[in-house]
């Protein structure tokens, strides 16, 4: 029973020490960007398309057919798909600016006793 204990301690310490977070660059968030956009605009377009073909079915039929509820919803629908977009493109601005941000502060390895750390260094460069 103590070897179990103590191998299971030494399993999770172990678990712990190895589940630090990988460096995030200037491409990372490039790419997290572009993600994000990438499904913006796929919500405004699938919420527009739900508006438009609902309208559509919608004053394509009578109040009296049975039908007319379908088109009703699906436009109904559409709205809150096609807002659902927005906090993607305000998310995606942001990770374009730590993007930018991270392109103007060099990050350069220094030895803090045994272990290498990347400290931000900001430079200035003139030139005649």
């Amino acid at each position: 029973m103590k070897k179990t204990a103590l191998l299971a301690t030494a399993l999770l310490w172990m678990l712990q020490a190895t589940a630090q977070e990988p460096v995030k660059d200037k491409a990372y968030y490039l790419d997290k960007s572009k993600n994000q956009k990438i499904a913006g605009w796929v919500l405004v377009g699938v919420g527009t398309a739900m508006m438009v073909g609902g309208g559509a079915a919608f004053n394509n039929s009578s109040i009296w057919d049975e039908s007319w509820g379908a088109g009703a919803t699906v436009m109904t629908i559409g709205v809150p798909v096609a807002l659902t977009g927005i906090p993607f493109f305000i998310s995606a601005a942001k990770n374009k600016g730590r993007a930018e941000a991270m392109a103007t502060i060099h990050m350069s390895p220094v030895p803090v006793g045994t272990v290498v750390k990347c400290i931000p260094q900001v430079g200035v460069q003139v030139s005649f």
